[in-house]
Formats: C-alpha cells, sequence, structure tokens
C-alpha cells in the first residue's frame, strides 16, 4: 500500500523520537533510504513554512548635526540622564547598556 503524505510526516516524526540514525531507522522498517530522503525532501517543500519578504522602510530621514555642533550620546534611565561624548566607543556602549539593564 503507497503512503500518504500524512503517513509520511507520522514516518519522519517516529524516526526522530525513535533516536535512530535515518540508516538504521530505515533499515528497521524496510524503507529504502532513497525513498525516505526522497518523501522528506517533497515533505519540506510542502509544508506549513511560509516565505518571508523584508520590506525596508524607505521613509525614514537621518539629520546630521552641524559640523559646528558637538556630537553627544544621551542615555535617558530610570534613574537620571547620562551624557556621553559622540566618540564613545560601541563596545564601551554595549557593556554600559548590559551594565544597565
Amino acid at each position: 500500500m503507497r503512503k500518504t503524505q500524512q503517513d509520511w510526516q507520522h514516518t519522519f516524526k517516529q524516526q526522530k523520537e525513535s533516536g535512530l540514525t535515518i540508516k538504521d531507522f530505515c533499515s528497521k522498517n524496510k524503507i529504502t533510504l532513497s525513498t525516505f530522503y526522497k518523501y522528506k525532501q517533497l515533505n519540506a517543500q510542502s509544508g506549513e513554512f511560509v516565505q518571508a519578504k523584508v520590506i525596508r522602510d524607505t521613509t525614514e530621514q537621518i539629520i546630521e548635526p552641524p559640523k559646528s555642533a558637538k556630537t553627544v550620546i544621551i542615555l535617558d534611565t530610570t534613574v537620571g540622564q547620562l551624557t556621553l561624548p559622540g566618540s564613545t566607543s560601541p563596545q564601551f556602549l554595549i557593556h554600559l547598556m548590559r551594565g544597565l539593564s
């Protein structure tokens, strides 16, 4: 009797839960490796996954400060406001943010 797609999904689940390698599972259940992999690939192609597309928002406007302005980084926390020079390294900011969280 020919297996349905649901039968194959059940077979894949059984293999995973068995703890056996695919080779050992197929040998024990009298399934050829090529047939197992064929239906596994077909099952993956018709799975429940949906392709997602990344859409970038192009409405963001970047405003650069005037060259004469001093660049600073201002962090508002629950305790107060922290002002750092614009030249502060990203690594330091990461450590700082981790320490504040």
